[in-house]
């Protein structure tokens, strides 16, 4: 990946046999549809300054909310987990699927990796009995304050694979990685 690329990286997990039911379909052309948006030249652009020591999750999530407010989803959904004693956990956004279930939509920016956000991210997928997809939107490459760049997209891909292995699989049937 070149520095300058804005093509938006895109990897799928998922349990065995899940990209044959009809959520699936659905959350799989949400996901693209994200892709499809990102990439657009002046969102690419937008992402890129975005995408710089200082700037807020909160810059990116406003660069992708009117895609995704026209594509069904609501911001911060309260009371989906409700059952839990962590009651005030909000995802970024929420869609329910027409076929049952749910879509998360969770946007990372800095401190995707030092706080383990990807981490939460599919932990809330897991919990949630209202989502069994998880969409998890994070910088390709981010700078770090000592010049160093770390490969956020490749390290969060290789993080949650684990838990979509035979033996190991969370409650939650894909996870669509989308790289900004």
């Amino acid at each position: 990946m070149a520095s300058g690329d804005q093509t938006p990286a895109f990897c799928i997990l998922s349990k065995v046999g899940i990209p044959n039911l009809p959520s699936y379909e659905e959350a799989y052309w949400v996901a693209d549809g994200i892709v499809d948006h990102i990439a657009q030249p002046d969102i690419a652009s937008k992402l890129v300054g975005a995408n710089a020591l200082g700037v807020a999750s909160q810059v990116v999530q406003d660069i992708l909310l009117p895609h995704l407010k026209d594509s069904g989803f609501s911001s911060e959904k309260t009371g989906l987990f409700a059952a839990y004693d962590a009651k005030n956990l909000r995802p970024d956004y929420f869609k329910p699927c027409r076929n049952g279930g749910g879509m998360l939509v969770e946007v990372e920016r800095g401190k995707t990796l030092a706080n383990n956000m990807d981490l939460l991210d599919l932990w809330k997928c897991h919990i949630c009995p209202d989502a069994n997809y998880l969409i998890i939107i994070v910088p390709k490459i981010r700078k770090s304050e000592n010049g160093n760049r770390q490969r956020v997209f490749e390290r969060v891909v290789s993080r949650l694979t684990a838990f979509f292995q035979y033996g190991n699989e969370v409650n939650v049937d894909a996870a669509f990685i989308i790289g900004y």
